[in-house]
């Protein structure tokens, strides 16, 4: 688990990551193109990270926690996808520029937010089950 943990796991998670450089552009119908030009290149990277690690990976006919996380980062990049183009579009419902910023900026906050909550809580499952099999398998 090691391995893939350090050059699978922190992997994803650093590309997924990524994608909050996308609340950097202004939330406004011209820069939509940009942000989401972003967020769909880094899903195309993951797309293909994993077909790439799919081939030294055991075939099995069920999720991994792997598989988990992987998908895990594509919801996220989906999540953050998504609201680029709702925020992008305020503009026609006619909400103001500046509470448009300040919509985002709270949308930013909450989803940075939930995304660094469920990788710690990720890394806390994962530690806690690395933890509890090996001390099942001490030799006592």
């Amino acid at each position: 688990m090691a391995v893939y943990s350090s050059n699978v796991l922190l992997v994803m998670g650093l590309i997924s990551t990524l994608a909050l450089g996308a609340f950097g552009e202004k939330p406004s119908d011209e820069m939509l193109g940009t942000r989401s030009g972003i967020v769909l290149t880094l899903q195309l990277t993951t797309i293909a990270f994993k077909f790439v690690i799919a081939d030294s990976l055991p075939k099995v006919s069920y999720d991994t926690t792997l598989d988990m996380y992987m998908n895990m980062c594509s919801i996220f990049l989906g999540i953050v996808f998504f609201e680029n183009a709702i925020v992008a579009r305020f503009g026609e419902m006619g909400i103001s520029e500046d509470l448009r910023d300040i919509l985002d900026g709270y949308f930013a906050l909450t989803i940075a937010s939930l995304w660094f909550a469920a990788n710690a809580i990720f890394v806390y499952v994962i530690r806690k089950y690395i933890c509890k099999r090996s001390w099942d398998r001490a030799p006592w």
